[in-house]
């Protein structure tokens, strides 16, 4: 049961962790944001190899690391551009819209089709993340809709 805490505290930092990048990006550049971001984890991640045997890799796990790099810096520079544009409050829901992305990529790339369990509970993560948006809008109902095409 000890997945609960850790749950709730990775979500309290990946929140903290926005809040104060917001806030750093008054009097910082997105790239230093971004490299704090990612560099404070790599002694953590340092300390975790000393406990996990690493396994042998062979170069297609070298291969899609090095295509995979580039991306995610680049998918990481513009989360920081969009949280220095816009609220938070408009930004971080955006991340709830993910498992239907990866979805959908899975799908055409891999060819998994989700189960009907699966299935749902995407309908419902996006669900929670459109009501959240749309009980605070002034707009009503279609107001996270209008706020899309509105926000840069």
């Amino acid at each position: 049961m000890i997945w609960l805490p850790l749950a709730l505290i990775t979500a309290f930092s990946l929140s903290t962790t926005d809040a104060l990048s917001k806030k750093a990006l008054d009097d910082t550049e997105d790239i230093v944001i971004v490299w704090v971001r990612e560099g404070y984890a790599l002694p953590f991640l340092a300390v975790g190899l000393l406990f996990v045997p690493v396994p042998k890799l062979d170069p297609a796990f070298w291969l899609t690391v090095a295509s995979l790099i580039p991306l995610e810096v680049v998918a990481l520079v513009l989360y920081i551009k969009a949280i220095r544009l816009s609220p938070l409050s408009l930004t971080i829901p955006f991340m709830a819209l993910s498992p239907v992305f990866i979805m959908v990529i899975a799908f055409f790339i891999l060819g998994e089709r989700p189960t009907p369990a699966g299935l749902f509970g995407v309908v419902l993560i996006m669900a929670g993340a459109y009501a959240l948006n749309a009980k605070t809008s002034e707009t009503g109902l279609l107001g996270p809709l209008k706020a899309i095409a509105k926000e840069r």
